[in-house]
């Protein structure tokens, strides 16, 4: 709750380039036999300090499913600006179509 938080700030980082960079593996730890399940994961190496635990070894799931979020809120940011440039170019090609139109009526006309 943010009642027990204290210096709270936005977090503006952009995530986008980090899922971009970051792998997903498969992988068996080095105690597990060869049969043993596959896990998922990512390596922590490839990932900002901020998702790691306090050793540094691990990832804090917390931390790691509010960056989820966070690149959530990055993609629909980038869906809305493409969305906008859309609905301005077919504005754009439909005053370009009626101009064509125009001229081409000049043309025929002449």
């Amino acid at each position: 709750m943010r009642e027990n938080k204290k210096d709270i700030e936005v977090y503006s980082e952009d995530s986008l380039d980090v899922f971009r960079n970051a792998q997903v593996y498969t992988y068996r730890r080095l105690n597990d036999d060869e049969f043993a399940f596959k896990q998922l994961g990512m390596m922590i190496d490839e990932t900002p300090r901020i998702l790691h635990g306090e050793e540094g070894d691990s990832f804090d799931l917390y931390a790691l499913t509010s960056f989820v979020g966070k690149g959530i809120k990055d993609v629909i940011n980038v869906l809305d600006k493409n969305s906008d440039d859309i609905n301005w170019l077919k504005i754009e090609n439909q005053y370009l179509k009626q101009k064509v139109q125009q001229l081409e009526d000049r043309v025929g006309a002449a």
